[in-house]
């Protein structure tokens, strides 16, 4: 898969289910995440892997989750060093990779998104706080989705000692539970994009009737 935003590194895709209950949407890989090939499994990772455990234990099953990113691969500074991307470049990247995944794999109770970028690349707009989206619910092509503050601030704010991360543990168990509490509700993102998802033997036909009247395309392609 190539880059649109230039900065190739190495894409790191998804990792979980592909029937999930919440698909959850952070910002880019770190540099154990490059290592490994897998999203959230630093130190940030870790702690949302822990909340996650938490809520399995209080809900007494695994949930059947999908962690993206709305920019696959980390771009770096002038001296080679991992920096956070661009709203642009995440733009650029989620066209192409987190709507279509979204499109392949909608999670069935909604979309979690951690953190300020994740959050503008489903909104479409760049976010300046994450004030102004906590307590909001949103609609992404009727997906329910339920911004919440990055595990990296969680971390750097008390950690898995804070009320921050009492407060995610009680944000995934809720959503999961569908007991989440809504204090706004925002109307259904519009967005000028149109993601099909075509089956072998209907590729002919979306073609001739889709494709060709089309200004500009982009192909996500899976072969065996």
């Amino acid at each position: 898969m190539g880059c649109p935003c230039k900065i190739y590194n190495r894409m790191i895709p998804p990792e979980g289910s592909k029937n999930p209950e919440i698909y959850i949407v952070g910002e880019a890989p770190g540099k154990l995440e490059n290592i490994e090939g897998v999203p959230f499994i630093g130190e940030s990772g870790q702690l949302l892997r822990t909340a996650m455990r938490i809520v399995n234990k209080a809900i007494g099953r695994k949930f059947r989750y999908r962690i993206n990113n709305s920019c696959l691969c980390s771009p770096k500074d002038k001296e080679g060093n991992i920096r956070t991307p661009t709203f642009a470049e995440s733009m650029n990247c989620s066209r192409i990779h987190l709507y279509s995944d979204i499109a392949k794999h909608p999670p069935s109770k909604g979309i979690i998104t951690l953190g300020k970028l994740a959050i503008s690349v489903i909104l479409g707009e760049n976010i300046k706080s994450m004030k102004q989206c906590i307590g909001s619910v949103y609609e992404f092509h009727g997906i329910k989705v339920y911004p919440f503050y990055h595990p990296s601030y969680i971390k750097r704010n008390g950690g898995t000692s804070s009320l921050l991360f009492k407060k995610l543990i009680d944000h995934i168990e809720e959503v999961l539970t569908g007991k989440k509490q809504i204090t706004k509700i925002s109307t259904e993102v519009k967005l000028n994009y149109e993601y099909i998802v075509v089956k072998d033997e209907e590729v002919d036909k979306i073609f001739e009737e889709e494709i060709l009247n089309k200004k500009y395309i982009c192909l996500d392609i899976e072969t065996n």
